[in-house]
C-alpha cells in the first residue's frame, strides 16, 4: 500500500483492480503502470479538490459567524460595555470549567448529596458539557465507556 492509498482511501487502486479485467491481454507493462499513474493522478487531484473545499466551506462558515455575531473588534468599539463583554467572552470558559470541577469535588466527596433524579441528570449532562468542550468531543467519547464502567461497578456491593 502506497502513502497515495492511504491519503485516498485506496479509491484508485481499487478502480484499477476493477478496470484490469478489461485490459487487452497485450498491454505492455508500461503501459499497464502509466494507466495505474494516471489513476492515481486523478484520485489525488480529486482529494486535492475535496481539501479546497473544505476550506473554502471553513472560511466562509467564519466570515457568516463574524458577521452574524461580531468580532472582538465590534466589541471594542463600544466605550464601556465593549471591555465587560470581552471580559465576560473571555471569562466563560474558565467559569465553566472551574465550576464544574467545584461541584465535582464536592458531590465526589460526599459533601454534597444529589438525590433527585433530575438534578442527576442535570449534573452528569452539564459535566459531558463541559468536558466536551474543553477536551474535544473525540476525548469523552473515548473515555465515556470507563466512567460507565466506573458508574456501574460504583454501584454494585
Amino acid at each position: 500500500m502506497n502513502i497515495l492509498d492511504i491519503a485516498t482511501s485506496g479509491v484508485a487502486t481499487s478502480i484499477l483492480d476493477a478496470i484490469k479485467q478489461y485490459f487487452p491481454p497485450d498491454l505492455s507493462p508500461e503501459k499497464r503502470e502509466n494507466i495505474r499513474l494516471a489513476a492515481e493522478a486523478v484520485e489525488a487531484q480529486r482529494a486535492r479538490d475535496t481539501a479546497a473545499a473544505q476550506i473554502e466551506a471553513d472560511r466562509v462558515l467564519n466570515e457568516r459567524i463574524a458577521s452574524l455575531e461580531g468580532t472582538a473588534s465590534d466589541l471594542k468599539a463600544v466605550p464601556v460595555l465593549g471591555a465587560a463583554m470581552l471580559f465576560l467572552r473571555g471569562a466563560q470558559r474558565p467559569c465553566w470549567g472551574y465550576g464544574t470541577l467545584w461541584i465535582d469535588y464536592h458531590v465526589f466527596a460526599g459533601s454534597i448529596q444529589i438525590t433527585d433524579p433530575t438534578l442527576t441528570s442535570a449534573f452528569w449532562t452539564i459535566n459531558a458539557l463541559v468536558a466536551g468542550f474543553l477536551f474535544g468531543e473525540r476525548a469523552v467519547m473515548n473515555v465515556l465507556p470507563l466512567v460507565q464502567q466506573m458508574l456501574v461497578a460504583r454501584k454494585q456491593p
